[in-house]
């Protein structure tokens, strides 16, 4: 890239998976495997074009969210150096009932193109989406400290979590499996279940156990938002899944009433062949003190271990006030491997970002 490069270059456009050009394809592709070799350099980019395209026209789909993407255009280089996507509730979610002013958006841009005024240009179009869709607080996360510096530039709220990363041949085995049969000890009229869909018949109970689990998370420092989970949002979840190739395991805990104490569950996408990604582990407060999120991530452990030879590390995200989490993920070797931070900004604080660059 030319060292004169301008931000009177950039031109910012609709990006609709629905109905691209082949043309417009073409960049996207050349863009994201750009985007990941430089984010993941450890881990080649395998994942078809099929399968990417394919992704994203489902979410188009997504039964609780109306995306909304921009592709970041290079003008003179006629290249994409960058993406925003912007997810809004639809009106009729239950998170919009609960949440009528949110909405969260998401800003990638080349290195190379950083510290440019990109990011501004950026902010102007998620700005000009929350006024159409009359949203006043806006969410977004970074794992790079570029983004963060940004964010603070802002005057977003920040809570502070991090990226810990486990290497499989540093697991203590031995240990895993203590943990396994603890579980099963203390709590013999519980079973372990595996799953890689949910049965129509726990599908209801699922999805208010995941709710409760994922909403009891404890980010204190940012304002308070429900993000409700139906089952419509875990239908089309595993249809997703099913149809580019990712693998969705979940583990439960379900107690001798059949209710729902516990899960974990985990994610194996395609763009990746040695990392696997550790999502939501919980247990619902009543069920605390008996060993249950031990007994959930032992028995993920071993899973991965017998079926995914090829993994080599799994990652995860955790905030660092979740201190039952940690101590069990330190205890497994988790290590830190970088800061994941979550933010909300109000869009009088992003108007007056705005205003302080003269962008009206």
């Amino acid at each position: 890239m030319n060292k004169e490069f301008s931000k009177d270059y950039v031109k910012i456009i609709p990006f609709d998976p629905l109905s691209n050009s082949r043309e417009t394809w073409n960049l996207y592709h050349e863009y994201h495997a750009t985007l990941h070799n430089q984010r993941f350099p450890d881990s080649p980019f395998t994942t078809s074009h099929e399968t990417i395209e394919k992704s994203l026209q489902l979410f188009m789909e997504h039964p609780q969210i109306d995306p909304v993407y921009f592709s970041i255009m290079d003008t003179i280089a006629q290249k994409q150096i960058g993406d925003i996507l912007c997810t809004i509730l639809s009106k009729n979610s239950e998170t919009y009932k609960e949440n009528p002013n949110y909405m969260e958006f998401y800003i990638n841009i080349l290195e190379g193109y950083h510290r440019k005024g990109i990011g501004t240009l950026a902010l102007a179009k998620v700005r000009d989406v929350a006024l159409e869709y009359e949203r006043t607080l806006l969410a977004t996360d970074t794992n790079y400290q570029t983004g963060k510096a940004f964010l603070q530039a802002l005057s977003a709220e920040l809570e502070i979590g991090i990226e810990n990363r486990l290497q499989l041949k540093d697991v203590n085995w031995s240990m895993v499996e203590q943990w396994m049969n603890e579980g099963q000890e203390h709590s013999p009229q519980t079973s372990l279940v595996k799953l890689d869909s949910i049965p129509e018949d726990i599908i209801e109970q699922f999805s208010k156990v995941y709710t409760e689990i994922y909403n009891q998370q404890p980010w204190e420092d940012l304002d308070e938002v429900a993000i409700i989970f139906t089952p419509e949002y875990f239908r089309h979840r595993l249809r997703a899944f099913t149809e580019t190739g990712a693998l969705w395991i979940v583990f439960l805990t379900i107690e001798g009433d059949e209710k729902i104490s516990g899960l974990t569950e985990m994610i194996y996408g395609p763009d990746f062949r040695t990392l696997i990604t550790q999502e939501l582990t919980g247990v619902k407060q009543e069920y605390r003190g008996r060993g249950l999120g031990k007994w959930l991530k032992a028995e993920m452990l071993l899973k991965i271990k017998e079926d995914f030879p090829e993994v080599t590390t799994i990652r995860t995200d955790n905030a660092t006030t979740n201190a039952a989490m940690l101590s069990i993920n330190d205890r497994l070797g988790f290590k830190f491997f970088r800061e994941s931070i979550e933010a909300h900004i109000t869009l009088e604080k992003l108007n007056q970002y705005l205003s302080s660059k003269n962008l009206p």
